[in-house]
């Protein structure tokens, strides 16, 4: 599913590698930027999610190359608070958090 990604820091599990954060786009900007309805794109998102999921649970070789990202977590409807204009904003979040490749290794990834 079509969304953004971010370079991010987790304060609370630091990681021993860079990391980023792929979020999707919400409702508006779905019917802007795609021919999808609002329930065809969440349901795309949900199966991104899960698709990631049993990928991590998984015990084959794929789940354990090093030779691939490395995912560290999947956010189903985590809670989140954010800063805007020195307001705080309370909502939630979908996302993937995993290793941030910055030599273009993921451009195909994230953008399916």
């Amino acid at each position: 599913a079509m969304g953004r990604v971010w370079t991010v820091e987790d304060r609370l599990h630091p990681a021993e590698f860079p990391l980023c954060l792929k979020t999707f786009y919400c409702e508006r900007e779905c019917e802007e930027m795609s021919n999808l309805t609002a329930r065809e794109f969440k349901r795309c998102v949900l199966e991104e999610l899960s698709q990631v999921e049993r990928w991590m649970t998984s015990r084959t070789r794929l789940a354990e190359s090093t030779h691939l990202v490395r995912v560290v977590r999947v956010l189903r409807d985590a809670p989140v608070v954010r800063s805007s204009g020195g307001v705080k904003v309370e909502g939630t979040i979908n996302g993937i958090l995993m290793e941030f490749c910055d030599q273009g290794e993921l451009t195909s990834y994230l953008w399916d």
